[in-house]
């Protein structure tokens, strides 16, 4: 975390010296605390519980239109960013060996190798880590005084760098923070709505803020999992989506 943090203070730094090499281009960083959660398409499993994270990120954005910088209200942005603790708690009506990662496996066999599967109703809890990779829309007005209104549509793509995961109400399997790597899929898809306000404290500087709306298009579970009671479909196969949203804080130069 300390050398992310490091790597974001340095990257500032040659922002800042970019100034205003071009009319065209806008570059900034952005620290957004959000609110996550997952949801599932199976009615057996149900949400419980959200995560709160940050998101660190570059942003760029590729004005088109007029040459007047003025009256550039329309932009393709990108950027990437790093994700904290995005996930969410999921109950499971059917208990069963729903984790297979490395770090699980040794709790869910016994000294005489028999498998203990997770109790019914037991809560999994995911904390994912990811790199985030934009790529939107962004329409703003024209000035009012030092404002700026904007709306934006992003597109993500994102890649899963760790996971980790909780067990409650999984009696002897409770437990906290372990490696579910495994059963994460590595990358995901969403896409993102919102909108706020860019204030100008100078030429060509602005503090941006911002409430955005993500919502995911892919499985974010592997479905390696099987659950108890279910002889005619063993397998836990429901599709799981992580939405969020967010707060988003900036500077753009």
């Amino acid at each position: 975390m300390k050398k992310i943090v490091l790597a974001f203070l340095i990257l500032s730094l040659g922002i800042t010296s970019y100034g205003q090499i071009s009319d065209v281009f806008r570059l900034g960083l952005s620290a957004n605390p959000f609110v996550s959660y997952l949801s599932s398409n199976d009615v057996l499993i149900k949400p419980v519980g959200s995560n709160v994270g940050f998101h660190l990120g570059f942003d760029a954005e590729l004005f088109f239109g007029s040459s007047d910088m003025a009256s550039k209200n329309y932009a393709v942005t990108t950027g990437f960013g790093i994700l904290f603790n995005t996930g969410g708690s999921l109950q499971h009506t059917n208990g069963g060996e729903l984790w297979k990662s490395g770090d699980l496996r040794t709790p869910l066999i016994d000294a005489a190798g028999t498998t203990i599967p997770f109790e019914d109703n037991v809560t999994l809890g995911y904390g994912v880590q990811m790199l985030r990779i934009p790529l939107g829309i962004k329409m703003r007005t024209n000035e009012i005084g030092y404002l700026r209104y904007y709306g934006q549509v992003p597109f993500f793509a994102d890649i899963a760098t760790q996971a980790r995961g909780k067990v409650t109400n999984g009696g002897a399997l409770d437990t906290e923070k372990q490696n579910i790597n495994s059963d994460i899929n590595p990358f995901n898809l969403s896409w993102g709505i919102g909108g706020g306000a860019e204030y100008g404290v100078s030429d060509g500087t602005s503090v941006v803020a911002g409430l955005f709306y993500h919502g995911g298009f892919l499985d974010i579970t592997n479905n390696k999992g099987e659950q108890n009671n279910s002889p005619n479909n063993p397998n836990e196969d429901s599709k799981t989506v992580l939405s969020s949203i967010s707060l988003k804080v900036g500077i753009l130069f």
